[in-house]
């Protein structure tokens, strides 16, 4: 079984190596599917990754509160990142900023996923 945690520390792990390969590719088509393909499926599938991880870390008694105020967080710092990259482009005039920063945040989520999945959470009984 692969659990939460470790799912969610592979994610982060292929997506910062998309980022890598983006950087490293070049203009070669292949490198660029593969990336592409990789940072394209696991977003994808890192879309329902939050709502997992919060029902493992607070339970089912308590999720539902927590859900909604987070997801909307996430949405916004994705919004909010998401607008940021360009600009970084237009200040630099390339994406080797973008992509190293791309890295460095899928390092940081990878570090606080196994970070998360050393914590002992104790299950709060539904309502």
């Amino acid at each position: 079984k692969l659990g939460v945690y470790r799912a969610a520390i592979i994610l982060s792990l292929v997506i910062g190596s998309a980022f890598l390969l983006f950087l490293l590719g070049n203009g070669s088509p292949y490198l660029l599917y593969a990336a592409g393909i990789g940072y394209g499926t696991c977003y994808s599938v890192g879309g329902v990754l939050l709502s997992i991880l919060l029902l493992n870390i607070y339970g089912a008694g308590t999720y539902r509160d927590k859900v909604s105020r987070l997801s909307a967080l996430n949405a916004f710092i994705a919004a909010f990142v998401g607008s940021a990259f360009p600009y970084m482009y237009d200040l630099t005039g390339n994406w080797n900023l973008v992509l190293f920063c791309g890295m460095g945040i899928c390092i940081a989520a990878a570090a606080i996923y196994f970070y998360l999945s050393k914590q002992k959470y104790e299950e709060v009984p539904a309502k």
